[in-house]
């Protein structure tokens, strides 16, 4: 492991607002074995997600303070962070079959739900999970919060990385992670999370994609 760059960090282009003129020492102290970065930039806070070991930790951007940090006994993936309508809440995909439902601002556990596979990435919008797994056909499964009940499943490929698409109601493009050459699919959703429309990447292969920097422009419909 390496002790964190936060130059390289607020180069990330989820922090494109924000800089960075040299290394800062107040979390020098701190070692970190970044897998993603989950922000939640109205409240000043980001989370680092490590999956080996597997551990959380919150980092106040403006203090550039750890402030809470939990470890998982699973293997984590990409998480997300959403609203059930009383307070924020991060999702935490697990390799074992079951997704935990964390208060975002304690990173105590509120909730789980068993998809009965392990999973690799989540994604929320209106009280609905997108949840990526490691079994084809059906990689993706759409869960109701609330009811914590599944709603459909679609998916082209097993364990993908998934983004949905800003400003949409829902429209969420997965990415592969263990496929060569990289595949691209488009899925669109209903309000309920029902499956309305599945495109596949035309251009599969002739370009070079990487999971692991992807993500959407924030001033059009572009990744």
């Amino acid at each position: 492991m390496k002790k964190i760059n936060l130059c390289l960090l607020f180069a990330f282009p989820l922090f494109g607002l924000l800089s960075c003129e040299k290394d800062d020492e107040r979390l020098s102290n701190y070692e970190f074995n970044i897998f993603d970065i989950v922000p939640d930039l109205s409240n000043n806070r980001f989370y680092i997600i490590e999956n080996i070991p597997s551990k959380i930790s919150i980092i106040d951007y403006e203090t550039l303070t750890v402030v809470k940090s939990i470890t998982s006994d699973a293997t984590i993936g990409y998480c997300s962070i959403g609203n059930n309508g009383n307070n924020k809440e991060l999702y935490v995909p697990r390799n074992n079959g079951w997704v935990f439902f964390y208060d975002a601002e304690t990173l105590e556990k509120i909730d789980q739900i068993d998809i009965k596979r392990p999973s690799l990435c989540v994604v929320n919008n209106n009280g609905k999970l997108f949840i990526s797994t490691d079994v084809w056909p059906g990689s993706i499964k759409v869960f109701d919060r609330a009811t914590k009940t599944m709603i459909t499943q679609t998916g082209d490929h097993e364990d993908t990385r998934l983004r949905m698409i800003p400003n949409t109601n829902t429209e969420i493009m997965e990415i592969t992670t263990n496929v060569s050459p990289t595949d691209i699919d488009y899925f669109s959703f209903n309000s309920n999370g029902s499956l309305v429309l599945h495109k596949n990447d035309k251009y599969h292969g002739d370009y070079p994609l990487n999971a692991e920097f992807f993500n959407f422009s924030r001033i059009a419909k572009s990744i």
